[in-house]
Order: structure tokens, then sequence, then C-alpha cells
């Protein structure tokens, strides 16, 4: 009992002062309900929930506030509540359809608290921060193919410092611009042991300024599309070539990223997305396949990094979700990609105007969720690409041909005990995943089990 008992609260998980505020209500006496994500809203540390500090004294429940059943749940806990408090980013909310004006529709004497750091109102809205990492491995490696034994050290410290302000231009017309500016030191020191030792030494700090800017505008309250402008990179780094038993250094790769987007709500039963991006990058990291014998006779296979100058990808990328009832949800999605070096590193003349490895020209997957009954579920998979090439190299003996598989799924619960039957590679389609002159990497074969499956 305290001085809240019988105040009912629904927190929106989040991190920061929504966690504590939520406690401390529940500390004096006021039932809190937690809804949180289906993946804790964590920051990179996964901790038990009784060693968690913030999270005492209240239950939680998991859900997907993009699926609007979950949204719809929501609401109706905020009919029976005294107060909701949330701590995302400004609009979010508005944008799941829980914003103040949904949740006062349903419960008008809620008590709706927002916590964000700059505010909610007003033409700006700014947001900074720093991040902070550091990482130390220590590695030995067992290479007996090659008579070898690796032992390296290796000490990553990144530093980043951003900034990102949102401006109302209109009033559906919002503009994010933003900064960042990295730093990456990576010092890696080792040598791999062999008749003749190979050591290495590396120590390096790689620094990149990462602008961007974007345009959203919305159309009516459920259809928003925009364009985005930003740039990305990804540090330099270090390895061994072991046929020639030296160094193998590789520089850092930049991109700018240019994208035309939409997101749309239509009705209650579909929600569509779609991505038209095009990414512009230079000095590349990609790996050259290297095979040896090693001194038993086998082939060794390795990669020799490098940068090519030149190299783009563009493509389009576009989901929706149909949910016509609260017994059946599906969801279909495409990708369309086209990727090229257009101008290879001098030393490395055969991989211009070549495809990235693994990048299907086209991709497709369609999934549905069907409960026939209210215990009873049905589930079904289906996913397609087209040929695609193993690595960047495109060599003949490397091309993976189109292929279709599809997985179903039956389960029926009863209470904590489920049971299930399930058929992977249903038409046990034989289809490479990987492929090359000496070795080939498949799709498991098709797979049917049942089992029973039960949770304390």
């Amino acid at each position: 009992m305290g001085p809240l008992s019988g105040f009912k609260v629904v927190e929106l998980a989040g991190i920061g002062p929504g966690p504590m505020c939520a406690m401390l209500l529940a500390d004096l006496g006021a039932t809190v309900l937690r809804v949180d994500r289906l993946v804790p809203s964590e920051l990179g540390l996964q901790r038990p929930l009784q060693y968690h500090l913030l999270m005492r004294n209240r239950p939680s429940i998991r859900l997907d506030l993009k699926n609007p059943e979950a949204v719809e749940l929501v609401l109706k806990l905020t009919e029976k509540a005294d107060a909701l408090i949330e701590g995302f980013r400004p609009g979010v909310t508005e944008r799941l359809g829980l914003g103040p004006t949904h949740c006062l529709q349903r419960n008008p004497k809620l008590v709706y608290g927002r916590m964000t750091g700059w505010g909610q109102e007003g033409p700006l809205r700014a947001v900074g921060g720093a991040s902070i990492t550091h990482l130390a491995l220590q590695q030995t490696i067992d290479l007996s193919l090659i008579s070898a034994l690796g032992r390296f050290q290796d000490s990553q410290n990144s530093v980043g410092l951003f900034g990102e302000i949102n401006a109302t231009i209109l009033p559906k017309a919002v503009v994010t611009a933003g900064i960042r500016y990295q730093q990456d030191r990576q010092d890696r020191s080792g040598e791999l042991i062999t008749p003749a030792s190979s050591p290495l030494q590396f120590d390096r700090t790689f620094r990149a300024w990462l602008p961007k800017l974007s345009l959203a505008y919305d159309f009516t309250s459920t259809v928003r599309a925009g364009v985005l402008v930003q740039r990305a990179y990804n540090p330099g780094g270090t390895t061994l070539r072991f046929d020639i038993a030296r160094p193998d250094n590789f520089e850092a790769e930049t991109m700018w990223d240019y994208e035309l987007f939409a997101r749309a709500r239509l009705g209650h039963a579909i929600t569509a997305s779609a991505n038209l991006f095009y990414y512009d990058i230079h000095d590349a990291q990609r790996a050259k396949e290297i095979q040896i014998i090693g001194p038993a006779g086998f082939p060794v296979g390795f990669a020799d990094m490098f940068n090519v100058p030149r190299a783009r990808s563009y493509g389009l990328e576009a989901e929706v979700d149909w949910r016509p009832s609260n017994r059946l949800t599906s969801r279909f999605s495409l990708g369309l990609l086209d990727s090229r070096i257009d101008r290879s590193a001098p030393d490395y003349p055969e991989f211009s105007g070549n495809q990235f490895g693994r990048s299907p020209h086209l991709s497709a997957a369609a999934a549905i969720d069907w409960d026939p009954l209210p215990r009873f579920r049905l589930s079904a998979q289906v996913r397609h690409h087209t040929s695609y090439f193993t690595d960047d190299g495109n060599r003949a003996g490397t091309l993976v041909p189109p292929a279709t598989i599809a997985n179903a799924r039956a389960e029926f619960r009863l209470r904590r005990i489920t049971l299930f039957a399930y058929a992977t590679n249903l038409f046990d389609k034989f289809a490479f995943v990987e492929r090359d002159a000496s070795f080939a990497v498949l799709e498991d074969p098709r797979e049917v089990a049942a089992g029973i499956e039960t949770r304390f």
C-alpha cells in the first residue's frame, strides 16, 4: 500500500527517465503495466529482470507496436488507466497511433506524460549526444592446415559525437538535419607462428564527418513520403596474407546514400512501405578468394582484402502487411537490386564491371499466419531469389541458379503445452547457397518433424 494505491499507469517502454518515473510511481503504490518491445530496449547489455533496478515492482507485456492489433490493445488499456507515460522521440507515438489525440479520445481523463530531452513543441526540436566504445580481444587461432598457430591482441576504440535537429517548415513537412563526427582507432598486434614467423603490428586511427539531411511530408495522417541523403563509412583495418606471410591492410570505405521513401496505412488492414535507394561507394572494401595447398595436401581458403575506388548499388525495397482479421495475417516483401564495381584497383583489374557477390537482382518473400480455431495456428513462408554470383569475381562456376523455398508449420496450444508439426524446404528443392569449382553450400533438404513444447 502507498499514497498512489489504486492509481493505474501504462508505461511505454524506453530508456532513461521513463523507466525511472515508472519505478517511482510503482514504489509509491501505483499499479504500473510496462508495454515492452519484442526485443528489450537495452543499451547492448542484457540483464535478468531480478538484477534490473529500474524494472522492479511492475509486470510487463511484449507487443509489436507496428502491429495494429497491438496498438488497439494499448488503447484499450488506456481506457481504464489514470495515466500513460512515454519517452520516445517527438512524433513517434503519433505515427504509431498512440499519441495524445488517439488516447484521449478513448479516455478524456487520461494524464498523458511525455519525457524528451528537448521537448515536443516548437518549430525546432534538437537532440545531441556522444557514444564511446572500447573492445579488447585476445585470439588464439588454430591453423593446423597450414601448420601454424595465430596469436593476436585486438583493441578498438571508437568515439562518436552527433547532433540532430528537426524543423517543421510547413504544417505537414519536417526537415531533419544532422551531423556525426566518428573516430575509430584499430590496434592489432600478434604473429602467425610458423617455421618462419609472421609478425603483425597495426595501429591506425580513422576519422570521418557524416552529415544527414531528410525531408518528410505527411500527405494525410496515414501517408508519409520523403527524401533522405546521408553519408556513412566503415573504418579500415588489417589481416594476414597466409600465402606471402605479410599484413594485408585495407583503407576505410565511405558511401553516400540517396533515398526516396514512403510509408502508408491503408484502412485498418493494410500497411505498406517502400524505399528507392542509390548508394555511391568510394574505396569499397572487397575480398578476393585465395587458395593455397597446405603441408598436408589440402586446399586452404582465405581472403585477400582490398579497396576498389568506385562502386554503386541501387534498387527498391517494398513491404506490405495485410491483416484482414484477428485470425489472419500476411506479409509480402520484394527487393530489386543492381550492384556494380565501376572501377577496380590497379592490381585487381578483373573485378571492374562485376556485380557484388551474393546480390540477386530480385528477391521476394511471402508469409501467412492463420488461426482457424482459437488455439490452432497454420503458418507458411515462401522465399524466392533470382541467380547471383557467390563472390565479386563473377566466375562462371560461382553462379547460383534461381530458387524458391517453402516452409510450413502447424501448432495447437494447450495452456503451457504446444503440439506442433513442421516441414522445411517443403518441396525438397535442390538449391545452392554458394558454389565454386571445389565446393558448394546447399539449402537444407526437406525436413518433416512433429513435437511437443512446454514452458515453465
